[in-house]
């Protein structure tokens, strides 16, 4: 650091971006709910389409 200094440079420290760290880790947790959810919400729509009448 003193090196640095001693020449003049310019330095600072930031902390990375998080938000791709916080996204990652919710996405097991959504796909976990949500899966399912998307799967039975397809399942109803087959059954619905399947138990109507066909008119021609």
């Amino acid at each position: 650091m003193s090196q640095l200094e001693g020449q003049g440079v310019d330095y600072r420290f930031e902390a990375p971006n998080q938000w791709l760290s916080i996204l990652l880790n919710f996405l097991p947790v959504l796909l976990f709910f949500l899966l399912p959810l998307a799967l039975l919400a397809v399942l109803l729509v087959v059954l619905a389409r399947r138990g109507r009448p066909h008119t021609p």
